[in-house]
């Protein structure tokens, strides 16, 4: 349906073999249902901030496909690839002006462009949370963090954010 040789399919499928292997994860084939994405709930975040960081504005109006994008926006219903968009980007602004408001109130500084990378995978945490997909850490992983100053600041951007679905 695509006009794709296997031999063309292989060499993309090298290219994403290389990708998938960049954050940890592999392709296992399970047998009569495709492929499935092996590896940690965070190693999938990271690929998917990156995927949408990098690739993802490249397709959106060629494909126009929603479901992707769910994993970003936790309210989207039936709307254009625009409209989605364009929802995404107010909520993610929000966000990120409460995530600068309590680091300009800390004693925490980062790049503006980790900022919106942030701010991100605030709703990308979210909404993976929401579906079912989290991460558990060891008791003694949770005390390393504990340990730096940004979980205090991560801790009062959660708090502040409280007023949007899911940040609770």
């Amino acid at each position: 349906e695509l006009y794709l040789t296997k031999s063309s399919i292989r060499e993309e499928m090298k290219e994403v073999n290389f990708l998938l292997s960049k954050f940890n994860l592999r392709l296992k084939k399970r047998h009569e249902e495709g492929p499935l994405v092996k590896g940690s709930e965070f190693d999938r975040r990271m690929l998917m901030l990156c995927i949408f960081e990098n690739h993802y504005h490249e397709a959106v109006n060629l494909y126009k496909n929603t479901d992707y994008l769910s994993f970003f926006e936790h309210e989207i219903s039936v709307l254009s690839a625009q409209q989605v968009m364009a929802a995404l980007d107010e909520e993610r602004y929000e966000i990120r002006h409460i995530f600068l408001k309590t680091l300009r109130e800390s004693e925490c500084h980062i790049l503006d462009g980790n900022t919106q990378r942030l701010s991100r995978y605030l709703l990308l945490m979210v909404s993976r949370y929401q579906a079912g997909y989290t991460i558990t850490l060891s008791q003694k992983q949770r005390d390393y963090i504990h340990r730096f100053q940004e979980y205090h600041v991560a801790k009062m951007v959660i708090e502040n954010c409280g007023h949007f679905s899911g940040f609770d």
